[in-house]
């Protein structure tokens, strides 16, 4: 199972961009992720018929059950055709076999610190390919928007970038890695965001460094690593605003951006929704996206609270697998946020359950933080990435981006299951909630 999950990180972090370089086309390449999902899914089922057990907390199967019913009420009552439903099936839940790994197979420490050595060595791996795409291989090119890494795009390499930082806080604070290490790979996943032109990183940065820094500290270490971590983010924002300004000389600075207005314009560009042709990228700001996406479904109380029903608006590689609202939704910029997205296929309803899960793992963070295993460490900086995958709602669609959706559900599931484990010592012969038969451990196969 190890090796799977190797080739999840290598698939998704690194053969794109290697056959991209190539000049390779492999249309195959798209549905590798979830081929690789299928299997996974596939062997859990098996796993879980077999010994019939489950690191499954109540509040997790409560939540579960009332998304899957909400995503049906929303199907059937929008009459979504077959495949659109196909497609929204593999959209929004291609990730959730990777949640449920740890939860029924059991990540040996020794396997799982390979894991986030492998995730780290990519981090650090677009550091030197973000200067060299930067000033060589788009020096020519104004924007640093092409300025990705071996990701998809710029403003993916940043969140990416910014979750690293923050478990590697939750690293240093919990004394895994000493302060010279801290400082280095610090610097080298923060360097590619601030030459990539993303200016989100003036307030992602922050969350990431102050949230596991906020609840990981007691008060007797505190000021040591308020003395640490707080002048290395001061610096960090400092260090962008400056490196910002040398690169991308234009009439305003990151600082003139965010005081004169200017991100006003930006985001909101104002046309009423009757008024926008589509196909213009300009056209739509993010805070545009979200308000027709609430204002054309506000049309039909259903629509507003269940959404157009999952696929019934997302974009596929076939018009086959579109719904009867693709047309729209392309037109007036729903798939530009992850707050726009979901408005118009799972309703404000679905947004609840966003919500919802968020705070059963950012909650199950809280509980492990104070450990003093890997997992503890990996949930103290788990506080400050979902802090910024909740931030980033508005500001990117998450559920479209592999290379931050697949390591979000996996880790996420870690930490449930290790709170599993840490709260309730179950006997040889007992279950986790009631499920199947009792079997006994000894008949479980080895895991690593």
């Amino acid at each position: 199972m190890n090796y799977l999950i190797y080739l999840l990180f290598f698939v998704v972090y690194v053969s794109n961009y290697l056959f991209q370089t190539a000049g390779i086309a492999f249309k195959g390449f798209a549905i590798l992720p979830e081929t690789i999902s299928l299997v996974v899914g596939i062997y859990i089922l098996l796993y879980f018929a077999l010994y019939r057990k489950i690191k499954l907390r109540p509040s997790y199967f409560y939540f579960y059950v009332a998304f899957a019913v909400h995503v049906l009420i929303g199907v059937i009552g929008n009459q979504v055709q077959p495949l659109a439903v196909l497609n929204g099936l593999r959209v929004y839940f291609k990730f959730v076999p990777f949640y449920f790994l740890p939860l029924i197979y059991d990540i040996e420490e020794e396997s799982l610190k390979r894991h986030i050595t492998m995730m780290l060595a990519i981090a650090l791996l677009q550091c030197p390919l973000a200067v060299y795409q930067r000033m060589v291989e788009y020096a020519h090119t104004f924007s640093g928007d092409r300025v990705a890494g071996t990701l998809t795009a710029a403003p993916v390499l940043t969140l990416f970038l910014v979750c690293t930082i923050s478990v590697l806080i939750g690293f240093y604070i919990k004394k895994r890695i000493s302060l010279k290490t801290f400082a280095i790979l610090v610097f080298v996943s923060f360097l590619p965001t601030a030459i990539n032109e993303t200016k989100a990183t003036v307030i992602l940065l922050p969350l990431a460094v102050l949230i596991p820094s906020i609840f990981g500290v007691k008060k007797g270490a505190r000021i040591k690593v308020v003395a640490t971590v707080i002048p290395a983010m001061i610096l960090m924002v400092v260090g962008f605003h400056f490196l910002y300004k040398i690169i991308y000389e234009r009439n305003y600075d990151v600082v003139e951006f965010y005081t004169k207005g200017k991100v006003t314009e930006y985001l909101y560009k104002g046309k009423e929704a009757e008024q926008v042709v589509g196909g213009i990228e300009s056209e739509v700001g993010r805070l545009d996206s979200i308000l027709y996406a609430y204002t054309e479904n506000s049309e039909d109380l259903f629509r507003l609270i269940w959404g157009v029903g999952i696929g019934n608006a997302a974009v596929s590689f076939s018009k086959k697998f579109q719904g009867k609202y693709t047309d729209e939704y392309i037109r007036l910029g729903g798939q530009k946020t992850g707050l726009s997205v979901a408005i118009w296929e799972i309703g404000l309803f679905g947004i609840f359950h966003i919500v919802w899960f968020l705070f059963l793992v950012f909650f199950d963070a809280m509980k492990l933080r104070d450990q003093k295993d890997l997992p503890g460490s990996i949930a103290l900086g788990w506080l400050g990435v979902i802090a910024v995958f909740a931030a980033a709602m508005p500001y990117q669609n998450l559920i479209t981006k592999n290379e931050l959706m697949y390591p979000f559900f996996y880790i996420s599931g870690l930490i449930a299951a290790k709170r599993y484990s840490v709260e309730k010592t179950m006997p040889e012969t007992s279950e986790p909630w009631g499920i199947g038969v009792p079997v006994s451990r000894t008949n479980e196969p080895q895991r690593g």
